[in-house]
């Protein structure tokens, strides 16, 4: 039942999809333009594809050799399946909806019980910065992983339990995911997680054996996502650390975008930007008065409630208030002492793993009632669930509408803004010899030219495979594709490994020698990029041992009893 519930309410949280076209958003097109773009290289053949070559007008950019690639990739294979972009994405969001709440039911029924485990999926799901991520700012990748994050501490308590295959899974795949949702996700969420899985260690006598299952689900989560995290690690130099610096300063440094708690509490919305004066933001960072009122209901009821009970609602209450000190200037020093902190950019980014741990608070007080009478626990869950709706009906709301119905009219609108053609705020992720000044001007694609050279046949494999004849026919010349320069590209001559260099704009450019060849440029791979899979697949495979070990010793428990 309460699975059926927590769906009807995704579906009510996603009513401005039910529009026809896109909503704006401080993105834009962008969260379809990385899909559609994603899907073109999935459509040819590149079924990770780190390289989108429609990005700076066909001179391609490495968008998901960096970014998060999770949410533009589910929604690319999707379309890829046959389903239509729009509706990929509007169904992903709803299911990410779905799962984020889901994910809260099942970490908190085991401490709290069900209806309270309803309740804090409710509170959860309803949070009002998921309204603010997704309609305001259009940060679907910041949204993707707020739906993980509940698992992560599912899984942390499954493990503090006892060793299981299952267990180890759950953590290794929700960690993983919350890499590959939002890196930055991972590096907010990990202290908490620490935090978390200590108490919990204490509380349940595991000592070190627990500790260990727990560090070593986490290994197999950072080994199964080693193939984004790792080459964006050992490349992050072939991008312009001028550029990609700027990601991380001025308007983005996070001394800049502390809240004040006054604005917890504002009701007030918009769709503004966040500002350097916290009182004079444009959009809502409250935490959410139905939210707030559940966390002081449970705290005063607290006394009341059973051992256990109780503290797992003060363990979460603790989360959640330490959270929400990293959203304001108290926690300045601690941004300044942890270079780390610095990649948040936006200190209430943090206002995410707040509202999950509040949630899971916020329950406590439907625990205390609900053992008073059977009907009482699904009459608050019900009446939650009511509340929750009426007071977020201004915050499931939309600017505007944008007109996009199709793939055509998707790709017109990115053209008309080399904005959201950039990928990036601020070119972040344009490859180290682009120049800024050429990069929304000069024509890309894979059509070679160059100086001294006559080009002939042209044979394209895929979006980032060219073939084609080069003459020189009066003395050396050199052959230029308009392809940005950046590890993984690889050029070849009459079948040779053939050097290559970045020509002044930073356009793939090679010597050819005198007479007539048959030159091929291709996108390949990296050192960094191979070790990231290889990890991947190791992880992959211990994690399948395991399961077959696990499995084969169920079988055989059966039989020695018998015996």
């Amino acid at each position: 039942m309460a699975v059926g519930v927590l769906a009807l309410l995704a579906v009510v949280c996603c009513k401005p999809l039910v529009n026809e076209g896109w909503f704006t958003s401080h993105e834009k097109i962008r969260p379809l333009a990385r899909a559609l773009a994603a899907y073109y290289e999935i459509a040819a053949g590149d079924l990770y594809p780190r390289w989108l070559s429609t990005g700076y007008l066909g001179k391609g950019i490495p968008l998901f050799n960096y970014y998060p690639p999770a949410f533009s990739l589910l929604v690319a294979y999707a379309h890829a399946a046959g389903v239509p972009l729009l509706l990929a994405a509007k169904l992903t969001i709803l299911a990410l909806f779905f799962l984020g709440s889901l994910g809260v039911y099942l970490w908190v029924r085991p401490h709290l019980g069900h209806s309270p485990a309803l309740v804090a999926g409710i509170l959860y799901l309803f949070a009002p910065y998921h309204f603010v991520d997704l309609y305001v700012r259009g940060a679907t990748a910041e949204f993707t992983s707020l739906a993980a994050l509940p698992f992560v501490f599912l899984a942390i308590d499954r493990l503090v339990e006892r060793l299981s295959v299952r267990g180890l899974a759950l953590l290794a795949c929700a960690s993983a995911s919350v890499v590959l949702s939002h890196f930055l996700g991972a590096v907010m969420i990990a202290p908490f997680a620490a935090v978390y899985a200590l108490v919990r260690v204490v509380q349940a006598g595991g000592g070190r054996a627990a500790v260990g299952r727990i560090l070593a689900a986490a290994a197999l989560g950072a080994a199964l996502s080693a193939f984004y995290w790792l080459p964006s690690i050992a490349e992050w130099d072939a991008l312009s650390p001028d550029r990609a610096g700027r990601a991380f300063v001025g308007y983005y440094s996070p001394f800049v975008h502390f809240v004040h708690p006054a604005q917890w509490l504002d009701p007030g919305w918009g769709f503004g930007p966040s500002l350097p004066d916290p009182l004079a933001d444009e959009m809502s960072f409250q935490v959410g008065l139905l939210l707030l009122a559940a966390v002081a209901l449970s705290v005063l009821l607290a006394p009341l409630l059973g051992k256990t009970q109780r503290r797992f609602v003060l363990v979460a209450l603790g989360l959640g208030a330490a959270a929400l000190a990293l959203t304001t200037s108290v926690t300045r020093p601690l941004y300044a002492a942890v270079p780390p902190l610095a990649l948040v950019q936006f200190p209430w980014r943090f206002l995410g793993p707040a509202t999950l741990f509040l949630s899971a608070a916020g329950a406590g007080f439907v625990h205390l009632f609900a053992m008073r009478h059977r009907w009482v626990g699904p009459g608050l869950a019900a009446a939650m669930a009511a509340a929750a709706v009426a007071v977020s009906a201004s915050q499931r709301t939309v600017e505007q509408q944008l007109p996009v119905f199709d793939d055509r009219t998707i790709a017109a609108t990115v053209a008309a803004d080399p904005w959201s053609a950039s990928f990036g705020n601020e070119d972040e992720y344009l490859p180290r010899h682009a120049t800024i000044e050429a990069a929304s001007v000069v024509p890309g694609g894979p059509v070679p030219g160059g100086l001294g050279v006559e080009i002939g046949a042209v044979r394209a494999s895929g979006t980032t495979d060219v073939t084609f004849e080069v003459a020189s026919p009066f003395g050396d010349g050199f052959a230029v594709v308009p392809w940005y320069v950046f590890p993984g590209w690889e050029v070849t001559l009459d079948g040779r490994e053939w050097p290559f260099g970045p020509q002044p704009e930073g356009l793939v450019a090679f010597f050819v020698p005198q007479g007539r060849h048959v030159a091929r440029v291709r996108f390949g791979t990296t050192p960094p990029r191979i070790a990231g899979w290889a990890l991947a697949l190791a992880g992959a495979l211990v994690l399948g041992a395991l399961a077959i070990r696990e499995r084969s010793l169920r079988r055989r428990r059966p039989s020695a009893l018998r015996g």
